[in-house]
């Protein structure tokens, strides 16, 4: 189930504005009774930066199980949870001295994969579980290599694309890795400083993207299509250009399209696509269709459609994030969602392998974030966590949106 990974508008970004907004004033709880009548009390530090109830949620495939990331004794470990009703939740890890990272499920919702280092040395292990046996087993080498996910897809379940650096601590090796048995093969030998991503096209794990780093900053990208055994140049990007997030991302799954982000004038980026048929004969200048221009802000995916991979809903942000539609079968249930939250924003965080049962959160600058699994057959909802909820008992301010201008002209949205 790939998914293209556009920058995106997260709820990382929406937290952290709500935390700026937050009129804080620190002090120790004793202090909150010495405050005069009526004053809006304080909010302890430990309310404010203390883990959260729950977070990391994730949906499963066949949209019947939630992971999710909740304190055990202290410290932050794996749980899962049936949403049938009657079930309770299932703890997964029981890590005592380190938090635990968040879990992603394979495609297939067999197995849930998640990583660790050692105290930070940001060598990373990729660690397998089985959310029913709880059975976890390291697939990558424990000390001294870091390790990545790079793809995987609907067609090949029991497979990972994965990235490691065992070779030379400069590259990563792109290996194929059995989730059964664990074994792996080589995919791609990294010896020349170049990143280069993967799709799963005509039955095989293709490289189709090359990219490098050039010294000004900048990046160049050279292409290969599938069935083709040499590269040709594609895309070059200034320094401005890249940070502004241009690149191209991936194939859908017939490749027929090829996906990217452009944001080369006016400051705005725009969501566009080249044509597979096209770029068999196109030099340097291939031809591209806009698939989405923004009229003021940053540019995300916020859904994919899980058959094709193309992109269904887009995430605009400026002053305020606002969803775009490409997919216009969803406005019925985009409508039908919109009465969800009253005074809250909502955002897919995921779905199911069939895209009717949809993992959304509903977040706002004056209240903690919640959980929601919407179900598009019945169009209703269901509440399943407050990430904060002891946060709710306190007033908090609502988040200014402002638009100033620098001396230059520049426009400068602000919170």
């Amino acid at each position: 189930m790939r998914r293209f990974s556009l920058p995106r508008a997260t709820l990382a970004l929406q937290c952290l504005l709500t935390i700026i907004s937050l009129p804080i004033r620190l002090s120790s709880p004793a202090f909150a009774d010495t405050l005069p009548q009526g004053e809006v009390p304080l909010i302890p530090r430990e309310v404010l930066f203390g883990n959260p109830e729950v977070s990391g949620v994730s949906l499963s495939p066949d949209g019947k199980q939630i992971v999710f990331l909740e304190p055990h004794r202290g410290v932050l470990n794996l749980w899962a949870q049936e949403l049938e009703a009657g079930f309770k939740p299932r703890l997964l890890t029981n890590n005592t001295n380190r938090p635990t990272r968040a879990a992603s499920w394979s495609v297939d919702g067999r197995y849930l994969i998640t990583s660790r280092d050692s105290y930070g040395d940001e060598n990373t292990v990729l660690i397998r579980i089985d959310p029913t046996t709880i059975e976890a087993i390291d697939l990558t080498p424990g000390k001294g290599v870091k390790a990545a996910i790079w793809g995987d897809d609907q067609d090949v379940p029991d497979e990972l694309v994965i990235g490691l650096n065992d070779r030379d601590p400069r590259y990563q090796d792109l290996w194929v890795i059995n989730l059964e048995t664990g074994k792996r093969r080589l995919l791609y030998e990294a010896n020349d400083g170049h990143l280069v991503s993967v799709d799963w096209i005509d039955g095989d794990w293709q490289l189709v993207l090359r990219n490098r780093i050039q010294p000004d900053g900048g990046n160049t990208y050279d292409l290969r299509l599938p069935g083709q055994k040499d590269w040709k140049p594609f895309l070059s990007f200034s320094f401005e250009e890249s940070q502004a997030g241009s690149a191209p991302f991936g194939f859908d799954r017939n490749a027929t399209w090829l996906y990217g982000l452009l944001n080369i004038k006016d400051g705005l980026p725009c969501l566009v696509r080249w044509r597979t048929e096209d770029l068999q004969s196109c030099k340097e200048d291939c031809p591209y269709e806009l698939v989405y221009q923004s009229e003021s802000g940053t540019l995300g995916v916020e859904l994919s459609d899980p058959k094709t991979d193309a992109p269904q809903i887009l995430i605009e942000t400026d002053l305020r994030s606002r969803k775009i539609i490409i997919d216009q079968e969803l406005v019925n249930d985009l409508s039908a969602l919109k009465q969800l939250p009253k005074d809250r924003h909502f955002y897919i965080i995921n779905d199911d392998a069939d895209s009717m049962t949809w993992l959304v959160s509903l977040y706002s600058d004056t209240h903690s974030p919640q959980y929601w699994i919407w179900n598009r057959n019945h169009k209703n909802g269901q509440k399943i966590f407050s990430v904060n909820p002891s946060l709710d008992k306190y007033k908090l301010s609502s988040m200014e949106s402002i638009e100033l201008r620098a001396r230059d002209g520049l426009r400068l949205p602000s919170f």
